[in-house]
């Protein structure tokens, strides 16, 4: 019998971790900021402002950037000299019925997305993964089990936790399923963007900026 050799070519990941030691700092910062003029979409959802220069979140903001800049290593993109950097970081709050639909981040040149959920109430979201590859897409079979992560999956849903960290790429479109609990679902989103690194010596090749 031949040995077929497989090649996944042109990966979509996503990272998991869970680093519920930030939820105590992050959660304030995020009260805090739902407690100022917001601003509410059509989807019923509210944004607050930009969070990514608060210094009492300080220590998960070096997490998540330092995270970022080394998941696009391990990806194959070429870091040297590169610093990366918040293009953007705000609290999402999800009222009854409040959804997102699928869409990708572009702007800014933001390279990764990410998500770390701090209030997950029963009956709450989950995040929705979609296929970017529009041709596949259209062609589709029906998979064997939707529940399995296969070559097959048009979508794959992510239940969140309390305390998870989710990055992806901001071209791998996502979505927000409706909020059917009574309470609101609350995380941080947050865009990495990247950029040369100052010709100074010894700095970081992370910068929180």
């Amino acid at each position: 019998m031949d040995s077929l050799e497989t090649l996944n070519c042109f990966v979509s990941s996503v990272n998991l971790v869970r680093k519920p030691q930030f939820l105590t700092a992050v959660r304030t910062v995020a009260k805090d900021s739902t407690n100022e003029p917001k601003t509410k979409n059509q989807c019923e959802l509210y944004h607050s402002g930009e969070l990514s220069q608060d210094t009492r979140i300080k220590d998960f903001a070096y997490y998540v950037a330092s995270t970022g800049w080394n998941i696009l290593k391990e990806q194959g993109y070429n870091m040297e000299g590169k610093h990366v950097f918040f293009e953007s970081m705000w609290c999402q709050e999800y009222t009854k019925h409040a959804y997102m639909p699928q869409h990708v981040h572009p702007n800014n040149g933001s390279q990764l997305v990410g998500f770390y959920f701090l209030d997950c109430p029963d009956d709450s979201p989950n995040i929705a993964i979609h296929d970017p590859r529009a041709g596949k897409v259209q062609i589709s079979m029906d998979e064997a089990n939707k529940a399995d992560i296969t070559n097959a999956s048009n979508t794959i849903f992510f239940k969140p936790e309390e305390g998870m960290l989710l990055f992806t790429n901001s071209w791998l479109p996502h979505s927000f399923t409706q909020n059917f609990a009574d309470k609101s679902f609350k995380f941080i989103h947050f865009n990495i963007g990247v950029m040369d690194a100052p010709t100074a010596c010894n700095t970081p090749e992370v910068e929180v900026i």
